[in-house]
Order: structure tokens, then sequence, then C-alpha cells
């Protein structure tokens, strides 16, 4: 009787967690753990570690923004997060947001005509002693943005070279604590064959996380990264791999729908950004779910 007791208390509990989170036709792993962060967009936006000191936001694992070529790197920022036991990303974008009129190319950083500044950043990084995630040149296969391939004579070379070189700047340097991500779009603008990323790839000796980002909202997760995800996993699979922006509409999609992708067909992932301020605000049960309970230190440290 006590056997057939507990029998149907593990079946109870079964069918509360299939009505709580669907039934799947792939297999759960129940142990499975997805970092959760968050992108501030908005250039014009300081985004600052005491907003995470409000009890009613949620304490992401990764705070991540936006910087640019015309400043010197932003080491109090970074602290203030990496105090909050929050680990910051860079989105190192190489141009100059208030002079639009003079592109940095990529061959210019990969010639050496950049050095000074980047060993300034370097140095910088490296003072901060704590992990720092550094994501340059993101989505460089976006015609979108002055540092994509498609804006430096279609050579996707030219941007392994100066990738390359930015990471090789910060270890002559001697900087042990930056976390370099290799990002780029879930879907390449223009689609042609000199703009594939996957084709660029630096090598392992470079990245420490694969990124993919997603501007196109009209379709759901699985759409959006689920073919690239199984390209890359089956080409890069000793990397793990980070959802570097993705705008999630609470109230549009379901937290069901979210969690079951990152359980199922996204299950490669381990880390996922999120760049609508509303989604650090909205319920906190969605990220109560087993799912994304992973120590901060579990993440900061992973890869150093």
């Amino acid at each position: 009787m006590k056997n057939g007791f507990k029998l149907l208390q593990l079946v109870a509990v079964i069918t509360i967690v299939a009505m709580t989170f669907g039934c799947h036709s792939k297999k759960v792993d129940p142990n499975q753990r997805v970092y959760v962060g968050y992108f501030q967009q908005n250039h014009d936006v300081q985004i600052s570690p005491t907003q995470f000191k409000n009890p009613k936001m949620i304490r992401p694992h990764v705070v991540a923004w936006g910087a640019d070529f015309s400043k010197p790197c932003p080491t109090t920022q970074i602290i203030g997060f990496q105090k909050l036991n929050i680990v910051p990303m860079i989105a190192w974008e190489p141009r100059l947001w208030t002079d639009t009129s003079h592109p940095i190319t990529l061959e210019s950083i990969s010639k050496g005509e950049w050095d000074k500044y980047l060993k300034q950043w370097a140095q910088a990084i490296r003072s901060t002693e704590l992990p720092v995630l550094i994501s340059f040149a993101p989505e460089f296969n976006s015609q979108e943005f002055p540092w994509s391939v498609a804006n430096n004579g279609q050579d996707g070379q030219k941007y392994v070279d100066a990738y390359r070189h930015v990471v090789s700047i910060f270890r002559s340097e001697g900087v042990s604590n930056a976390i370099f991500v290799w990002t780029f779009l879930a879907v390449s603008s223009p689609k042609a064959a000199w703009n594939e990323p996957l084709s660029m790839y630096p090598g392992d000796e470079y990245v420490d996380w694969i990124g993919l980002a997603s501007v196109n909202q009209s379709s759901d997760m699985q759409t959006m990264f689920s073919a690239t995800l199984a390209n890359v996993a089956a080409n890069y699979s000793t990397k793990p791999i980070m959802i570097t922006r993705y705008y999630y509409e609470p109230g549009k999609e379901s937290n069901r729908v979210v969690v079951d992708a990152l359980q199922t067909d996204l299950k490669s992932v381990k880390a996922i950004v999120f760049s609508n301020p509303k989604t650090l605000t909205m319920d906190p049960v969605f990220f109560k779910t087993p799912l994304f309970q992973a120590s901060v230190e579990e993440f900061a440290f992973l890869h150093l």
C-alpha cells in the first residue's frame, strides 16, 4: 500500500508539472540551467548598478550594454556590477557614435591603428580582476552596422583579422579576466554566401562563448534560432552558446513557450539576454522556475 501511495503521489507531481509547463514530445532535463541576462539597448541611457538594488527587479546573472571607440573603458560601471555579483558584458562597437562621417574600418584595427586605445581598454579590464564579457563587433553579418562585413568590402577575412587582433592585444597585456563572446545575427542581412557567419569563425583559441542575436520578433524562438543553433552545435560543440539579444514581450509570448523552447529545441543555449526592460520587472514566477536557478559564481567563472 505504501508503494502504491507513493506511486500515486509521483503521478500527481508529474501531472502538475505537465499542466504547468505543457507536455513535451522531447526529453526535458530537470537539471538543466540557463543563465539570465539583460541588455540595455539605448545608448543615450546610462545603465547603473543601482537599478538592480530595487527588490522588485529581477537581478540577472549578466547585464550588457553598448560602448563605442570614443570613450575610455567604463571601469567604475563594471566594478559596480561586479560588486552586486552581476557579470558585466560589453557590446564593444568599433565606431564613433557621435561621428558617423568617419567610419572605423576593420582593416584599420587589424593593421594596428587602434592599438594604443585597445591597450588602454585591456589594462582597464585587467584592473577590475573579476570576469568581464566582451562581445567585440557584434552582429557583424548585419549590413546595418558600419563594422559589418557588408560595409567592409564583403570580405569576411577582414572581420576575422580584426577580431583576432583585439583578442591578441588583450592577451599581450596579460588580461586573464576577459571572456570573449563571438556574436552574430541569427539571420544574416543580406543573405549571401559571402555573409555566412559560420564561415567567419575566428577559431576556438579566440572564442569563449558563441553568441546569437535576433532583431526579428515576428516569429517564435524556435523559428528564429533552432536551425542556426543546430548548425552551431554540430560544428562548435565545445563552446557554450548564448542568445545575446532577445526582445521578449511579456503578455505577447507566454512564459511557458519560452521555457519550453529553451528545454527542447534550444537546449544547447546556456544563457539568454533579454533586451526588453519590462522583462526584469515582470512576474518573478517566470525566473523562479528551476531552469533559471543557477548561481552567479558558476556563470562568472565558467570560462576563466
